[in-house]
């Protein structure tokens, strides 16, 4: 196991939902599920450092098993890793998890306006983005169960007056698919600020949670080049 590509791959997603906005005044947290052992890599507890997240590091990574508890790491985990340790629970197929506070999204949830998928990349949302009543610190076991049970299958749920969470198989799908809900949101409000109302996208045109015409890796790859490239240069 190289726990330290899997510190490299959290770190650059950190990053690119940094740049494109994601991590409204750079809070919130990704993790990755280690699949050979079960941890979990997390960002330790900076804020009461007097620190964002644009300075986490590798060492800054907090390690976590599936119960919460703090492994190894010099920061302690968020409170809010329950969010993290129990859509993990429910979804053995995921191995990655982002929640972040982006305005737009955020919005929608204030509002009790369900994101849908109107746009061909916003299909993943299919039927709709559930959102999660619960609107304070997610800090319990049981309390991530509860979103946990409201993310149900999808990719993604919003906490109403909170926040999203949105999941991935790998920390760069995750990270697209956080954008992409954001994206989502961006184009409803435009549709909505003309007058009309969104046009969601038909089963037909899809082939599971993608559009015809674009293939699960394709769908991920060429965003996270995209965003990547996007990176300002050392």
């Amino acid at each position: 196991m190289d726990i330290g590509g899997y510190k490299k791959r959290l770190i650059l997603a950190l990053k690119i939902l940094i740049n494109e906005g994601i991590f409204e005044q750079t809070m919130g947290h990704i993790s990755v599920r280690i699949p050979e052992t079960g941890q979990i890599l997390i960002p330790g507890h900076i804020h009461k450092l007097g620190r964002t997240l644009e300075s986490l590091t590798e060492d800054d990574l907090a390690v976590i098993d599936i119960e919460g508890n703090w492994l190894d790491g010099k920061l302690k985990p968020p409170g809010e890793r329950f969010i993290h340790t129990e859509v993990y629970r429910l979804r053995p197929e995921i191995n990655s998890v982002v929640h972040a506070h982006p305005p737009l999204s955020v919005a929608f949830g204030i509002a009790g306006e369900q994101i849908l998928p109107c746009h061909h990349r916003g299909t993943i949302f299919r039927p709709f983005v559930p959102i999660h009543q619960y609107p304070a610190q997610v800090n319990s076991k049981e309390l991530g169960e509860e979103v946990a049970r409201t993310l149900g299958q999808g990719y993604a749920c919003l906490l109403r007056g909170h926040g999203t969470v949105c999941v991935g198989e790998t920390p760069e799908e995750a990270a697209v698919v956080a954008i992409t809900l954001e994206t989502a949101a961006l184009h409803q409000m435009r549709v909505k600020s003309l007058g009309r109302e969104p046009q969601i996208i038909e089963d037909q045109y899809l082939d599971g949670y993608f559009i015809k015409g674009i293939d699960r890796e394709e769908f991920f790859a060429n965003p996270w080049t995209y965003y990547s490239s996007k990176l300002p240069k050392d």
